[in-house]
């Protein structure tokens, strides 16, 4: 029990009062309340006090504090004093421990402010590491598509470098071919060459004489060929006026005849085309550049023209008596031959 005023054991100040180290004034006082104070703190408190009230309860108190007589047995006394020193060095040393333990704990705070803040760094390396690596494995990753991808368009290589070889292989062949037509073409070009200069040594006066030569050859077979029409002609009018009867054996027979003088000079006109087409091809390739031998190249086209569209003429004539004299010969299967 410790007096609320100055906070020191009653009962340390009455043992100290029974041993006669001090005066009454250490010993205990009630107040009319019933709390208990050293009586000279009370007294003290009382003088310097406006009222008489209690520290405690703030009662008032009138009169004097009642002093209390407390026998104590002296060794008991001894002992709590013994005890009360033993717990005031505990507390001392209570306190020294709990001074070293707060600067312990401020120590261990720092220490683990610091141990904190460096996991917090290593945990920031550590996961930028880890960026790095995930980084790292995505390109591999990606690297490792485009190994397949070349491995795969290295496969399809393969297989198209044999294509490019077997076709390599057909081109050169075909060059080798196309080089053959070349040295032909050359050889043709060298004789069509040869062939030009041949030609423009050729007199200009044998050329008209040659075109002059065809020109009445060709004007003798268009007559030829207007007799021979004539007489067809007359052929059909005399075999549209007569009357079938044994002379047709004959008539058959000049019928004939006539088919084989055309067929005769047809064959003769498609020669004689022949020649004025190669004449006519000769004189084209020359290049001539006098005024004359245009108008004879073009004066022999004219004939030219003229002696085919006989010729078509000629032989629609044919064609013409040949499904005439058809017709007559089944005309006649209805008569009999005496």
């Amino acid at each position: 029990m410790s007096c609320v005023i100055c906070h020191e054991s009653i009962f340390a100040a009455q043992q100290v009062e029974a041993t006669g180290a001090q005066g009454p004034r250490t010993r205990a006082a009630a107040l009319s309340c019933g709390h208990v104070f050293h009586k000279r703190c009370i007294d003290r408190w009382f003088d310097t006090s406006s009222q008489s009230v209690c520290p405690t309860c703030q009662s008032v108190h009138t009169g004097n504090a009642l002093t209390l007589f407390i026998d104590y047995d002296e060794t008991e006394a001894q002992r709590t004093a013994e005890e009360i020193t033993s717990a005031e060095e505990a507390a001392e040393e209570d306190e020294a421990e709990l001074r070293s333990l707060r600067a312990s704990v401020r120590e261990l705070t720092t220490k683990l402010s610091q141990t904190t803040e460096m996991a917090r760094q290593t945990l920031q390396a550590v996961t930028n590491q880890q960026r790095v690596h995930n980084e790292r494995l995505y390109e591999l990753e990606e690297k490792n598509e485009e190994i397949d991808r070349l491995e795969t368009e290295l496969n399809e290589s393969h297989g198209e470098n044999e294509w490019l070889g077997s076709e390599n292989t057909r081109l050169e062949r075909q060059a080798k071919g196309h080089l053959g037509n070349i040295r032909g073409l050359q050889r043709k070009v060298g004789e069509q060459r040869a062939r030009i200069d041949e030609l423009e040594d050729y007199n200009p006066e044998w050329l008209q004489s040659e075109v002059n030569r065809l020109e009445q050859l060709a004007v003798s077979h268009s007559a030829n060929i207007s007799g021979m029409n004539r007489k067809i002609r007359d052929q059909a009018a005399r075999i549209s006026d007569l009357e079938f009867d044994n002379n047709s054996e004959w008539l058959q027979s000049e019928v004939d005849r006539l088919e084989q003088l055309a067929v005769s000079h047809s064959s003769n006109i498609s020669g004689m085309n022949r020649k004025i087409r190669d004449q006519a091809a000769r004189i084209n390739d020359l290049e001539f550049d006098n005024n004359e031998m245009s108008r004879l190249s073009e004066a022999h086209r004219s004939h030219i023209r003229s002696l085919q569209g006989a010729l078509e003429s000629h032989k629609d004539m044919l064609d013409e008596y040949g499904h005439y004299s058809s017709s007559e010969s089944d005309s006649d299967s209805g008569y009999s031959y005496y």
